[in-house]
């Protein structure tokens, strides 16, 4: 075990020290490709989810944090912060994704640095193979690239007039990571996000909500339901992946929890009583299984995006029988996030 984790160190860093002494972006471009590589050597050698999870995001964090030196101007380098969010923030990402990154600045800076930075920080991002974010969460839209005291302003609002569009604004901030420059930028605005949230039972529950978006795709006597018009397929993300992200972020924001990891929120939840050390541990397992299926999915999908839709059909008995287990999980972590904000009221 200890030599694989060496050699894993060491071919990681061989990337990461590519990345250090890459003094172009067509440098940063093939240390993206030989990133997006290492995903699947370290799968083929059995290496588990979540290891490549942080394995990943500390080299795309690295890639991010060095393309930021090379194209922001010294200005927005000083008194800004660069943020990546979503599964990338969480340090979930293992097949790449689309972009979800943005900035935030102390203060005003130069409008014309700033507009030529959007465009050529996020225009590159896409040459090294990341593409833009259908919800445009990148550093090239104003709305998540600006001063700290506008993104304060925008929580406020979202907050105090709450829609579906806030809820998942607030999701997608609570899982930010700084990568480089201030992080400090971070820390403030996310204590401040916790603060207007914090004992608002009414916007949790709200909130929580989200939780119950997607049906999870198990039946009566615990039969898998799969979708005719997916090829008989199900969808691991919406049906397992996504309740439990969602749901243990409700939990953690409502108890102000800085971790960004599903696993570490987990963990810091059942360390503070909020969830049964043995339902933790199961919920934990779940999360790992599921991705773990996804990402053998992607990698067997071309394109390595739509590999969130498993067919129970190509799977082993075992396999088959470990998802049903899953998603009764699902299903019960569902009920508690349901009967913990009173969620039958609305």
């Amino acid at each position: 075990d200890i030599d694989l984790l060496g050699f894993l160190a060491g071919s990681a860093q061989v990337v990461a020290g590519r990345i250090d002494r890459a003094s172009s972006k067509d440098d940063l471009m093939i240390a993206a490709r030989e990133t997006a590589a290492q995903v699947r050597t370290l799968r083929r050698q059995g290496v588990k989810v979540e290891v490549i999870g942080e394995v990943v995001s500390d080299l795309n964090g690295h890639l991010f944090s060095r393309l930021f030196e090379m194209v922001a101007p010294a200005e927005i380098r000083t008194s800004g912060c660069l943020i990546v969010m979503g599964s990338e923030g969480r340090g979930e990402q293992t097949v790449r994704t689309d972009q979800d990154n943005g900035l935030i600045l102390a203060g005003p800076v130069d409008q014309a640095a700033l507009n030529a930075f959007r465009s050529d920080f996020s225009g590159a991002l896409a040459e090294f193979g990341f593409p833009p974010c259908p919800g445009n969460v990148m550093v090239r839209n104003p709305v998540w690239s600006k001063p700290l005291s506008d993104y304060l302003a925008d929580f406020r609002r979202w907050v105090t007039l709450p829609d579906d569009m806030a809820h998942m604004n607030v999701a997608i901030f609570y899982d930010a990571r700084a990568v480089a420059g201030d992080a400090q930028l971070l820390a403030t605005a996310k204590a401040a996000l916790i603060d207007l949230i914090r004992g608002e039972q009414a916007y949790l529950a709200h909130f929580a909500r989200a939780v119950d978006a997607f049906a999870t795709p198990i039946g009566l006597f615990n039969k898998l339901v799969t979708s005719e018009g997916k090829g008989d397929a199900l969808d691991l993300k919406k049906g397992g992946i996504f309740p439990i992200v969602h749901g243990t972020r409700s939990l953690a924001i409502e108890h102000g929890l800085v971790e960004t990891a599903t696993d570490k929120r987990i963990a810091r939840l059942r360390e503070i009583g909020v969830l049964q050390p043995d339902f933790a541990r199961e919920l934990s397992q779940t999360l790992r299984f599921l991705l773990t299926l996804r990402l053998d999915g992607q990698l067997a999908a071309s394109g390595g995006i739509s590999g969130t839709l498993v067919r129970p059909s190509l799977l082993s008995s075992m396999e088959r029988d470990l998802l049903r287990d899953a998603f009764q999980v699902v299903k019960q972590f569902r009920g508690i996030i349901r009967h913990h904000f009173n969620l039958g009221m609305f």
